[in-house]
C-alpha cells in the first residue's frame, strides 16, 4: 500500500491520507503513529477530531474564540 499525490489534492488532503495510512499500519496505535510521524499524540487526536468535524474552539488571550478557519469571534457574554 502506498500514498500517491494526484493533481488537485491539497496538502491537507495528503496530511489526512498519511495520518490515516500510519494509523492503519500501526493498527490504530496513536502513540506509534505519532512517533513515526514526528508529532505528539495530542496532534494526532486534534487532527482526527478535525477530520470528524468535532474541532474544539480555542480561547485566545483577548477573549475571542477561533474557529476551524482561524476566524475570531467575540463571546457575547464578555465585556469588550
Amino acid at each position: 500500500m502506498s500514498i500517491t499525490w494526484q493533481p488537485g489534492q491539497t496538502l491537507g488532503d495528503m496530511e489526512k491520507a498519511i495520518i490515516c495510512f500510519a494509523l492503519r499500519y500501526y493498527e490504530n496505535n496513536k502513540t506509534k503513529t505519532a512517533s513515526s510521524l514526528g508529532v505528539s499524540v495530542r496532534t494526532i487526536d486534534n487532527k482526527l477530531a478535525k477530520y470528524e468535524g468535532r474541532e474544539k474552539k480555542s480561547a485566545t488571550s483577548n477573549g475571542a474564540n477561533t474557529d476551524a478557519e482561524g476566524t475570531e469571534s467575540r463571546d457575547s457574554n464578555q465585556d469588550g
